[in-house]
């Protein structure tokens, strides 16, 4: 061994790991060596005697602490005897079977196995798998039972007809079957290892044993296919069907769950919140430079040159914390990675997922993408697949609102143009010896300052929307006198358990998709065992989670589910004290008989404030959406589908008879006193760029009494919440006090400006003054934030109004309340701003320093007496107006 040189460890790192880790599985991992064999000397196995006869014996085997048994035919043995002979075994001296059957045939057969597998050592031979059941996938996780059967496996809605009225029959094929604790494995041959379908347990699966004239047979179903599995030998069904029942009922997965989900409630799963681009970002490149087996990763749209890190090297953005090239060195190490793509419709939509699918492809072997519908029919254009989700290993996921694409990058201070604090790392080594920064772990934070959004990533989708994504890397804006949009959004960090049903998520998808299209380049994924996986630096705080989707026929081959929505549902009908909501959209309905929208989830938050109202209890509900809809267009242009977004919007709160705050008004109750609408922008005043913008809110969160939220992907509206339209992912967190009043302080932190180390700075305006100083010492001593109380709510309503008011005397931003109609609009625009008319620069700063944080009020007044073309079809003359709910 002391000849053996770093450089060889290097070589056969991964050709060790495999071996090890499946021994019997001949490695397909290229080395400048041949590949070293299976290693049948661990092997051992005998004859259980006492369970066998001439006819049918039993087989022991052990390999390391894996111990079963299999039940062998006389026939059996004839076939393998005669491939041992094909194969040129030099033991093999006899004629056949007769020549063992007799006096001491077990010692004979107990001899044939062991010099078998002894000059099986040297020989790459797989046939003996058909004797001891022995596969590629044999050890990965638990053993349970594997044996050759004859399988038939069909669609369970029977829309495969043939000739209009009789079934097209499935063929009948020898599968080699594998039982895994939370799944079934079909393989097509033994010797190939190419695996066919992968059934995994869910609460939908029923198992029936029948008898036949000979033989056994079990059918198994689900919610998408019926398996049936025949063997005329009643011993080895009977086997397979008791170790069947007995790891269905150990299964996780058995039962049906709470919110008809697809997972069970976790208990004690530790989860982080990450709020904004730059946490999220940073915390997957460290959880991706740990990946050692497996990187999943789904999303709406997934752009390969995206910066994870924005760490200047020589003035330059140093490409190793690019996405691809963080995933380019783990697929060398030999990581697996699996993308899922959503495949856009080219015509409505920029992501250019082919391009994805290229570059990725190309960075290595291991890497392997599946876009999405495969094909877009007529009735495909409108949904999408809008999960943003990541897992790595199955120990550690990441999933919520944050896409990972050009735009998302941001910190919670929202800058409208490029800081480059630090230029370089000469820079900042300089600054260590200077004594400004004084350790390693300091000099790394101070090198990551510079808040730098390259190329096309510098983008305004409200004034140029992305264009020739992967042909230009060129920002359609000028960087120097129009600002980002800038962006808010969460993203959650689930460990262990979560982390296997975000996973089992994944994998339902990857392997639906590649079934139903026939894919046979791409691999097959199989779930591990949940024996508890631990992550070796869990982070964040324990509670209960419960995973959650919207799921259908379309985008998985399912009975619609829509779990997300009936958690909603619970959470707001269940909320003691307040309900607090951010969201891209909100689009509900408040009573039934509506064409659209269809969910109800308006209903329920109708109920809520009856009942508080009728029972006078302090109940308040906050919304926080964005001002305006993400859509390059003219607010005041009539062909601009921008318009059909904001009417929706109007209708929902104020503008429809069917209206939330109708609705409310109609019993005597004043909607002010329950709801605070709300929005986010920023300011920016230095220079020429004197100019303000929205903030983005495209988070997908709910949060009520800081003890239950939902963090997720899913809008606000039909598309998320039906289930049988776009596909969603979200996770439910509950009995986890901390990290639900971390999550809400931290973001009211952000919204309000609080900033604890320096104080908010009361000046002349005493009303002004008191506010400031309510906010400081309220999150200065509370733990949590009670958004129930009147006071508070008041508080940020004021908080919120004071800063709309300073932003139109500043900048004259639109939307306004102000601007009902478009004559509103046209006189709104002729007005100045303060920021063109002032000529006193230190007046000006004086009137911008009293906007904190970034809340003002949504203007739900905006537009409200336009009515844009309505009908069947929008204004664009081509989309329904379906796709907008």
């Amino acid at each position: 061994m002391e000849n053996i040189s770093e450089s060889d460890i290097k070589k056969h790192k991964n050709i060790l790991k495999e071996c090890f880790f499946l021994p019997f599985k001949i490695s397909k991992i290229p080395t400048l060596e041949e590949n070293i064999p299976i290693m049948y000397s661990l092997l051992d196995c005998k004859i259980d005697e006492e369970n066998s006869d001439k006819i049918k014996y039993k087989i022991l085997l052990k390999y390391g602490k894996v111990q079963w048994s299999v039940s062998r035919h006389i026939i059996d043995l004839g076939r393998f005897l005669n491939v041992l002979r094909k194969k040129n075994f030099s033991f093999i001296k006899m004629a056949g079977v007769k020549n063992i059957i007799g006096h001491g045939y077990f010692q004979r057969l107990n001899k044939l196995f062991n010099e078998c597998r002894i000059e099986l050592i040297s020989k790459i031979f797989l046939d003996i798998n058909r004797i001891f059941s022995i596969c590629t996938y044999t050890f990965m996780g638990e053993r349970i039972y594997e044996e050759m059967f004859s399988v038939n496996i069909s669609s369970i809605d029977d829309s495969n007809r043939y000739l209009y009225f009789f079934k097209k029959a499935n063929a009948n094929l020898k599968m080699y079957v594998v039982l895994k604790r939370e799944c079934i494995i079909f393989i097509k041959n033994i010797e190939e290892q190419e695996i066919l379908y992968v059934l995994m347990f869910d609460g939908n699966t029923k198992i029936d044993l029948k008898n036949k004239i000979i033989g056994k047979e079990i059918y198994i179903t689900n919610l998408k296919k019926k398996i049936r599995i025949y063997s005329r030998h009643s011993r080895r069904i009977n086997t397979f069907y008791e170790s069947l029942i007995k790891t269905l009922e150990n299964s996780n997965h058995k039962n049906k769950n709470r919110y008809e989900s697809f997972a069970p409630i976790r208990k004690d799963v530790n989860v982080e919140h990450l709020i904004d681009g730059k946490n999220y970002f940073h915390s997957l490149y460290r959880a991706i430079k740990s990946a050692e087996r497996t990187i999943y990763i789904a999303g709406w749209w997934v752009f390969p040159k995206l910066y994870l890190k924005r760490i200047l090297t020589n003035e330059k953005l140093d490409k190793k914390y690019r996405l691809d090239s963080v995933l380019k060195s783990k697929a060398k190490e030999g990581v697996k990675i699996y993308i899922l793509l959503y495949r856009e419709y080219e015509l409505a939509l920029p992501n250019n997922s082919a391009y994805s699918e290229r570059i990725f492809l190309s960075l290595h072997r291991n890497i392997q993408v599946i876009r999405h519908p495969s094909f877009i029919n007529e009735g495909l254009i409108f949904w999408s697949h809008h999960e943003k989700l990541v897992v790595i290993d199955s120990k550690i996921s990441f999933l919520g609102g944050i896409d990972l694409c050009l735009g998302r990058y941001d910190t919670q201070r929202h800058h409208l143009f490029e800081e480059k604090k630090i230029k370089s790392e000469h820079e900042a080594f300089e600054k260590q010896i200077e004594g400004k920064i004084r350790d390693k772990k300091a000099l790394l934070d101070h090198q990551e300052e510079s808040e730098i959004w390259p190329g096309n990533d510098f983008s305004n989708p409200l004034i140029k929307d992305f264009e020739n994504i992967g042909i230009c890397d060129k920002s359609s804006i000028d960087r120097n006198s129009v600002p980002r949009l800038p962006w808010h959004d969460i993203q959650c960090k689930i460990y262990g358990e979560g982390a296997l049903d975000v996973a089992r998520h994944f994998i339902e998808r990857w392997n639906y998709t590649k079934y139903e299209s026939k894919d046979t380049i791409n691999d097959f994924l199989i779930p591990i065992d949940e024996n508890k996986p631990k992550s070796l630096n869990e982070s964040g705080n324990k509670a209960d989670i419960q995973l959650l989707r919207s799921i259908g026929h379309w985008s998985n081959k399912y009975v619609t589910e829509k779990s997300i929505c009936n958690a909603y549902a619970d959470i707001i009908t269940n909320a003691k004290e307040y309900v607090y909501i951010e969201n891209q959209f909100f689009v509900t309905k408040f009573e039934d008989n509506l064409e659209n929208p269809l969910n109800d989830l308006g209903k329920s938050l109708f109920n809520r404030i009856v009942k508080a109202h009728i029972n006078k209890e302090n109940f308040k509900v906050y919304i926080i959406i964005p001002l305006l809809p993400a859509f390059e267009a003219e607010l005041n242009s009539p062909h601009s589908n921008i318009q059909e977004i904001i009417k929706i919007q109007s209708d929902t709160f104020i503008k429809s008879n069917n209206s939330f705050f109708k609705k409310l008004n109609a019993l005597g109750i004043d909607a002010q006193d329950y709801v605070l609408l709300l929005s986010l922008r920023r300011g920016n005043l230095s220079g020429s760029r004197n100019l303000s913008e929205l903030i983005y809110v495209h988070s997908k969160i709910i949060i009520a009494d800081a003890s239950r939220c939902i963090i997720g992907s899913a809008n606000f509206n039909d598309r998320s919440m039906l289930g049988d339209r776009d596909s969603e992912v979200a996770v439910l967190v509950e009995n986890g006090k901390y990290f639900i009043q971390d999550f809400q302080k931290n973001l009211l932190v952000e919204h309000l400006g609080i900033n604890s180390k320096k104080g908010m700075v009361n000046n002349m305006l005493s009303d002004e003054g008191k506010l400031n100083e309510f906010f400081e010492n309220l999150f200065k001593n509370a733990k949590d934030i009670k958004l129930g109380e009147n006071e508070i709510f008041n508080a940020i309503k004021l908080r919120a109004k004071i800063n709309t008011g300073l932003f139109k005397q500043l900048y004259r931003v639109i939307p306004d309340n102000d601007i009902r109609s478009k004559l509103d609009f046209q006189n709104f625009c002729k007005l100045p701003s303060l920021v063109l008319s002032m000529a006193d620069k230190n007046e000006l700063k004086k009137i911008f320093s009293r906007i904190k944080g970034h809340l003002v009020l949504y203007p739900y007044e905006f537009f409200v007496d336009e009515n844009p073309q309505t009908g069947l079809f929008s204004v664009s003359g081509y989309i329904p107006l379906i796709i907008y709910y």
